[in-house]
C-alpha cells in the first residue's frame, strides 16, 4: 500500500512538472548568416569567407541549457600564392551538421542573455578544380567552443555569437565563424 501511494505520488508531481514545463518549452525554427575566419593551416590557403545557416532547437527558460542543431553552409575564397609560380589556391566549401548545447551564464526572465555554446558535428570539405588540379572532397568529424548573447523579442529572438571550430582531418581545419542568427519560437514562450 505504502509503495502504491509513493508511486501514485511520484508520478502525479512527474505530470505536474511535465505539463508545466512543456506550457513553457519552446521549439525554434531560425536562419543566420555571417563572416567564416579560417585561422591555422586552412588560413594559409584561404582567406575570410561567408557562411549561412538554418537551425531548429529545443528551449525553456526553466532550463539552463538549451539544444540546437544546425545546417551551415560556409564558402572560403582561395588565395593567390604571390611567388615565382602565381597559383591560385582553390576556394573552398564547407557544409556542416552540428549539434549545440547552448549553457546560459547571465539569462534573463524573457529567455535571453549571455550564454556559452559547445558542441560537435559533421563536416563535408570540398576544393574546386583549379588549373588542372582535380577537386577534392572529405567527410570529417569536429567539435566547436564560443560564445553569443541573445536578446528575446515578442516574437523572435536575435543574437549575435562566434564559434571557434576544429575539424579532425588528415590536415585539420579551424575556422570562426561570427553570426546574426534569428529564431522565431513555435509555441511555448
Amino acid at each position: 500500500m505504502r509503495l502504491t501511494r509513493a508511486a501514485a505520488a511520484t508520478s502525479l508531481a512527474l505530470a505536474l512538472f511535465a505539463g508545466g514545463a512543456q506550457a513553457q518549452t519552446a521549439l525554434t525554427l531560425g536562419t543566420g548568416a555571417g563572416l567564416t575566419i579560417p585561422v591555422g593551416d586552412l588560413g594559409d590557403v584561404t582567406g575570410l569567407g561567408w557562411n549561412a545557416q538554418a537551425n531548429v532547437g529545443l528551449t525553456n527558460p526553466a532550463w539552463p541549457v538549451a539544444l540546437r542543431f544546425d545546417f551551415m553552409y560556409h564558402n572560403l575564397q582561395g588565395e593567390e600564392l604571390v611567388d615565382d609560380t602565381d597559383i591560385e589556391l582553390p576556394d573552398v566549401t564547407v557544409l556542416a551538421g552540428i549539434a549545440n548545447a547552448e549553457l546560459y551564464v547571465a539569462r534573463a526572465a524573457n529567455g535571453g542573455g549571455l550564454f556559452l555554446v559547445g558542441g560537435a558535428g559533421i563536416y563535408n570539405f570540398d576544393t574546386d578544380e583549379v588549373g588542372g588540379v582535380e577537386s577534392e572532397s572529405s567527410t570529417d568529424f569536429g567539435i566547436l567552443g564560443g560564445a553569443g548573447y541573445k536578446l528575446a523579442m515578442t516574437n523572435l529572438m536575435l543574437s549575435i555569437e562566434g564559434k571557434f571550430h576544429h575539424v579532425f582531418a588528415d590536415e585539420s581545419a579551424q575556422f570562426i565563424p561570427v553570426n546574426i542568427v534569428v529564431e522565431i519560437p513555435i509555441g511555448g514562450r
